[in-house]
């Protein structure tokens, strides 16, 4: 699933590509993904339309086309937004299709999710209090306290460190991949407890998160299965993991091999040596 650094490239991506534009149609292969979306709603909240602005919130991209309305995009699992050269070259796996206007050019954009994983809405009034991001958790590249606010969230948790970074509501954005990232290069192992972590931990933690979360944005992503950017291009945060997928292969620190384990229904990856 496309996690906070993926979510960035792609919402950047549609900033170059359509703020300014006008949305002047829309076509509709489907009329659900995860769940039905309503079209009118839709429709009514963006066509005749000019994007203002396109935001970011946890895993979701906002595109306003208005201060008080708009659509709320999740990607699911393999989901993106993709161009395309005509308003009738359908897309494989393309289930929504955008006219764009400005002047004389236009631009066609469609949205592809693969496994109709993903969600959308339309938005009427502040966006933040909609059901997608009402509960949602504190943006960890926009909270300088993250640390701080961190250890006050674990006190007398039981949950393992690692569910307990990827809970949505606690902290936005941060999935498998870089929950995994994040505790090796703070040196944590990933199944002690919340609770048991003190201030120093949860500081160090913070500062690994936000800068391998900085890096993966800086580099457009990583790339697993079918996700790409707006443009097609792949993610290159890969090349630079340190634990994750890596299953075997010998920690960059202690050339101690990588540990693969199940924790909640997901893989764990990480070394058995500096991460105690």
């Amino acid at each position: 699933m496309p996690e906070l650094p993926e979510v960035e490239t792609i919402a950047e991506g549609l900033r170059r590509h359509v703020v300014g534009w006008q949305i002047t149609g829309i076509k509709f292969w489907r009329d659900n993904l995860r769940e039905p979306f309503d079209k009118r709603a839709i429709c009514r909240a963006v066509r005749e339309q000019s994007v203002i602005t396109i935001d970011r919130r946890a895993k979701y991209i906002v595109i306003h086309t208005n201060e008080n309305c708009g659509l709320i995009v999740h990607l699911g699992m393999t989901g993106s937004f993709q161009r395309a050269p005509t308003a009738t070259q359908l897309g494989k796996h393309a289930h929504i299709g955008f006219r764009l206007q400005q002047g004389q050019q236009t631009r066609y954009l469609q949205l592809i999710d693969p496994r109709r994983f993903g969600r959308l809405d339309a938005f009427f009034g502040d966006p933040l209090q909609h059901r997608y991001l009402a509960n949602a958790g504190v943006e960890p590249l926009a909270t300088s306290n993250l640390g701080e606010h961190l250890w006050h969230k674990s006190r007398k948790r039981k949950v393992a460190i690692k569910n307990f970074l990827m809970d949505g509501q606690i902290v936005s954005g941060l999935g498998n991949i870089y929950a995994a990232e994040s505790l090796y290069h703070a040196r944590l192992y990933p199944f002690t407890s919340a609770g048991d972590l003190d201030r120093q931990d949860y500081q160090r933690l913070a500062l690994a998160s936000q800068q391998v979360l900085q890096q993966a944005v800086k580099a457009g992503g990583t790339t697993f299965r079918d996700y790409q950017d707006l443009d097609g291009n792949r993610g290159y945060f890969t090349v630079q993991l340190a634990v994750y997928g890596k299953q075997d292969q010998p920690c960059d620190r202690c050339q101690t091999r990588i540990v693969l384990a199940r924790q909640g229904g997901r893989s764990t990856f990480y070394c058995p040596s500096c991460q105690t």
